[in-house]
């Protein structure tokens, strides 16, 4: 269900490399944590559902600092596909 939402919003899915530190998702505690634990094990049936059980999660939520994790996790993704699968300082 959400690969299916997902190519219906357009989001581009990265596939996360097998052993790459850098990209531990522990990393990114607030926003990725409170995600799980907001969506596990509920069901949604339609897109109108997921969406508003989306926005009270980040209505209850400070966005400025949800925003600059998100754009350090794209930084540490792109680095690790530039480097293409070699070693690298971070």
């Amino acid at each position: 269900m959400i690969r299916y939402i997902m190519q219906r919003l357009g989001w581009e899915t990265l596939c996360h490399p097998p052993y790459s530190p850098d990209l531990q998702l522990s990393d990114q505690p607030p926003l990725l944590h409170s995600l799980d634990n907001h969506l596990h094990e509920k069901f949604f049936t339609n897109e109108a559902s997921l969406r508003q059980a989306l926005t009270n999660l980040f209505a209850s939520k400070h966005l400025e600092l949800y925003r600059k994790r998100i754009e350090q996790l794209e930084t540490r993704w792109q680095k690790v596909l530039d480097a293409d699968g070699e070693y690298f300082e971070n």
